[in-house]
């Protein structure tokens, strides 16, 4: 899978894809990469807050 280096976006979905096969820790470094690219890029804070979001959903426990 192609991922554009830049896009938060791309990192989010990955991030997504990765918790839903199962693998807490590859999504916790894609969601990780994609907040620290969000505030890099200045990003408005209600997309800050769904990456938030999905972080929390990645780190809920089973």
């Amino acid at each position: 899978m192609a991922i554009n280096p830049n896009s938060f976006g791309s990192y989010d979905i990955l991030a997504k894809v990765k918790m839903a096969n199962g693998n807490k820790t590859e999504a916790n470094k894609a969601i990780d990469q994609a907040i620290r690219l969000a505030n890099q890029l200045e990003a408005r804070q209600w997309q800050i807050n769904e990456l938030l979001e999905t972080e929390s959903e990645i780190n809920k426990k089973p």
